[in-house]
């Protein structure tokens, strides 16, 4: 089953760093990472991770 997990930090956080950060607290695995979408708009930047489920 495929799920998402939405990261979002301020224009002056390390986005890339949340991200790894959230995949450790939510114990996702780097070979269950699907694809991870990056955007920024105004002030926000966020990133959607896209996994499978074990």
């Amino acid at each position: 089953m495929k799920r998402t997990k939405l990261v979002y930090g301020n224009r002056n956080e390390d986005i890339e760093a949340k991200v790894q950060e959230t995949m450790r607290k939510y114990h996702i695995r780097q070979e269950d990472v699907i694809e991870i979408r990056y955007s920024e708009k105004d002030s926000t930047k966020n990133a959607l991770i896209i996994y499978n489920s074990r």
